[in-house]
């Protein structure tokens, strides 16, 4: 379910997700009400960034919603506020602690 459904999230908050071999999992904004970055991890660095990915627009169709597909294979998603990858110096290649 993730973040789906959430009215908000704060600006020092986030939903992690850890899977159990690395790999290339699709997100979408299902039932989302406000935009998000999305950050693929493998290991602990960072092998992608989708930032600032929208909320579906109202009466938008599931069926229309776009997957968002990392390029490479990874182990763990961290779903953020929009603009927190940037506003915290996140880039591909970073090796994040204490994940």
């Amino acid at each position: 379910k993730g973040l789906s459904g959430r009215a908000s999230l704060g600006a020092h908050e986030g939903m992690l997700f850890v899977f159990p071999t690395a790999d290339q999992y699709p997100f979408w904004m299902i039932d989302m009400h406000f935009p998000i970055d999305i950050v693929w991890i493998r290991g602990q660095t960072v092998v992608d960034i989708a930032p600032a990915v929208p909320a579906p627009a109202p009466g938008d169709s599931v069926a229309t919603l776009p997957l968002y597909v990392p390029r490479f294979p990874a182990d763990k998603v961290l779903e953020i506020p929009a603009g927190a990858a940037t506003r915290a110096g996140i880039v591909i290649g970073d090796v994040l602690h204490g994940i």
